[in-house]
């Protein structure tokens, strides 16, 4: 990435942000094109094959107020200021749960882009590994909504990864979720009116089982719903609902399994269940599927849906349309050398936990419209490629699997 000038882009006052507001429209940008602000100033700019910009010259702007003018390749990804020629490519990005599973892959993502990430952390811990990856943080948690308005509106856009992953495991998953829309609800209002991306994070679990969901589908809460994973229909609603009120909002439905080195869920689960039982299991004949996904590809999508998904777009961070069951348990067999077995359905809770119901729903997703729109092509290994590099074997997991979906974390 080039830089004219120092690489710190200094704060925005209120009348350049007002100015920035008034006359910055989304634009697609030419490589070496000439873009002006309003009529009153203009500056040269060369898109690299990246995506990334170098300013090649900064003219002289004719009004002391025309400061500063943003540029990209899709969404306005970048600032410059045209009196001192300085330039910050990149959004000031606010991401919830940044340092759960999928969010610390996600914070060296956003900064690889030049994006300036700020997490929110509860803990100490949390806080530690922020500022050790790069990113500012913002203490607070969910149940603060007043500090999730302040670090939200003082951001280019917000990723919100995070859920009460512990309330959900002891059972008040409608708490969970009730937390989550209200989060998800104080995000957009901070939001509201300027353009700028909110992207949520929901699971595939929503969908209707037993046929391939799309990123069409968009079906509706059923009471009886409201203590398992087709609730976070409840917070996509709520998030989606401020794309009529000016915030360029979507929602990233994240597959069943988001697995990778160091993964402690569903699939780190069953290995364990295998260790101890002394079987690979699996429910029924073994056909139900999961979609599935690798970390990083994840990591990945949540910035393409920040930089450039369209207001109220539903995506799928799904590469693998969907595994069988069976097929996970004989890899997981293989590995730790002992029988594959078929688990009877009276005996499934006792055997797999809270797993069981996630194992006997069949629930494939297609991305194919995510790919389409955003351009987003899963490189890394598929689930059964990632279960065979052995890494899940090595030792048992370090703490209690959670909903693959809900996995931002709250601390």
């Amino acid at each position: 990435m080039t830089y004219h000038g120092d690489e710190a882009f200094p704060a925005l006052s209120d009348e350049q942000r007002a100015r920035l507001q008034a006359c910055g429209s989304a634009q697609e940008v030419e490589s070496g094109a000439l873009l002006s602000g309003a009529g009153e100033a203009a500056y040269d700019l060369i898109l690299v094959d990246s995506g990334e910009a170098g300013v090649v010259r900064a003219a002289t702007a004719r009004a002391a107020g025309a400061v500063v003018a943003r540029f990209g390749t899709g969404q306005f990804v970048g600032e410059l200021s045209l009196l001192t020629g300085q330039a910050r490519l990149g959004m000031r990005v606010f991401v919830t749960g940044a340092s759960g599973w999928i969010g610390s892959a996600l914070v060296p993502e956003l900064i690889g882009a030049g994006h300036e990430v700020t997490g929110l952390a509860r803990s100490d811990a949390s806080a530690a590994a922020l500022t050790g990856a790069g990113a500012r943080v913002h203490r607070g948690d969910l149940d603060d909504p007043g500090g999730l308005r302040g670090a939200a509106g003082a951001s280019d856009g917000v990723i919100h990864l995070a859920f009460h992953a512990g309330m959900a495991r002891s059972g008040d998953f409608q708490g969970a979720v009730g937390a989550d829309r209200r989060a998800a609800g104080a995000l957009g209002e901070a939001l509201t009116g300027s353009d700028r991306p909110l992207v949520i994070a929901s699971a595939t679990a929503v969908l209707a089982p037993g046929r391939v969901g799309t990123e069409q589908d968009a079906p509706g809460l059923d009471p009886a719903d409201a203590g398992s994973p087709r609730a976070r229909l409840a917070t996509e609603e709520a998030a989606l609902s401020f794309a009529s009120l000016g915030v360029r909002s979507s929602v990233v439905r994240l597959a069943t399994t988001v697995h990778g080195d160091g993964d402690h869920g569903f699939l780190a689960a069953l290995a364990g269940i295998a260790r101890d039982k002394g079987v690979s299991g699996f429910t029924g004949d073994g056909s139900s599927r999961w979609p599935a996904v690798h970390r990083l590809d994840a990591a990945h999508l949540f910035r393409l849906a920040l930089e450039k998904a369209p207001a109220g777009s539903r995506l799928h961070a799904v590469a693998d349309e969907g595994v069988p069951i069976r097929a996970i348990a004989e890899v997981i067999g293989r590995h730790l050398d002992v029988p594959v077995v078929s688990v009877p359905a009276g005996q499934a809770s006792g055997h797999f936990g809270f797993l069981a119901g996630f194992l006997a729903a069949d629930n494939p997703a297609s991305s194919t419209l995510t790919r389409a729109l955003l351009g987003w092509q899963p490189a890394h290994p598929g689930l059964i490629e990632d279960l065979d590099k052995g890494h899940y074997f090595h030792s048992r997991p370090a703490q209690s699997a959670e909903p693959e979906g809900h996995r931002g974390g709250t601390s």
